[in-house]
């Protein structure tokens, strides 16, 4: 009987050693949050993290995995924000993205910056009620979400993307790709005046110049590599099918032909029967 108890005593030891080592292993490292909570559905995994000297936001979204912008957002944060030592920040679960509410904005506006389906971000905030959002509230993203694009936003000097394909145009973006009311928006409408030059975004040869459906006057330049890039609702059309371009050769002017409310370059950035958000491979 003593042998059984000797026995069991050091199976105890052994078993609070392991686990001892293990809380060190989780532990070590200056980042160890406060606080988890486990949000509906498994959207999100929030920990909260008080703030130590020499920690910056850089360093804290990489060790938690988590995309920056998101992080700055859900705290209210920017670029030129200083942090604070002993403060609280909340750090989203790595499964989800945050949208947080800013005044006027709708659900279906949320989905189209973000580029994803409104009845996705409906399925993710069924606590949220469409008609009456809050300032502030938070909303669950897909982990895939990310800002593509807001109504307005002026094009010159915009620097995301691989710089594949160079801007056909230098305007104002009123329209993004991804979901409207009318539906799902395949590439980027850029404000000119009729008669504004379109410059070819990259090398290729003139797939299609010529009137279609809706998109009116188009041209669809061939690239070579699977990727095509289409410039619709021109006014003027200078090149013609066959023909070979050069990148920023000029190859139409802007027009309001097709279904369109005013002058501007409807664009896309085609791969296979796809569409691609231009925005992340403009230069």
């Amino acid at each position: 009987m003593k042998r059984i108890w000797v026995s069991l005593l050091l199976s105890a030891c052994m078993l609070m050693s392991t686990v001892n080592m293990s809380w060190a292993s989780i532990c070590e490292g200056r980042f160890t949050p406060c606080l988890k909570n486990q949000a509906p559905n498994g959207v999100s995994q929030e920990i909260t993290y008080r703030i130590q000297k020499g920690d910056t936001l850089w360093a804290i979204a990489r060790y938690y995995g988590v995309n920056m912008e998101t992080l700055m957002m859900i705290n209210r944060l920017d670029e030129k924000s200083i942090l604070t030592v002993g403060k609280l920040l909340q750090i989203p679960g790595t499964n989800a993205c945050v949208h947080i509410v800013k005044r006027g904005e709708t659900l279906w506006q949320i989905a189209s910056n973000y580029g994803i389906r409104l009845d996705e971000l409906q399925r993710l905030n069924r606590d949220k009620q469409a008609d009456k959002l809050q300032v502030g509230e938070r909303l669950s993203l897909p982990a895939r979400a990310r800002p593509i694009a807001s109504t307005n936003t002026p094009s010159r000097g915009l620097t995301r993307g691989s710089g594949l394909f160079s801007w056909p145009i230098m305007g104002t973006i009123t329209s993004a790709y991804g979901w409207r009311k009318s539906g799902f928006h395949h590439g980027l409408d850029i404000a000119g005046k009729v008669g504004d030059p379109i410059r070819a975004a990259a090398n290729g040869n003139v797939e299609q110049a010529g009137c279609q459906p809706i998109y009116g006057q188009t041209i669809i330049l061939e690239h070579g590599d699977g990727k095509k890039t289409v410039y619709a609702h021109l006014e003027k059309i200078y090149v013609k099918k066959g023909q070979e371009v050069k990148r920023g050769k000029i190859i139409g002017t802007v027009g309001t032909s097709g279904r369109t409310t005013g002058p501007h370059l409807h664009f896309e950035i085609r791969a296979g029967d796809e569409t691609i958000n231009p925005l992340q491979l403009l230069r």
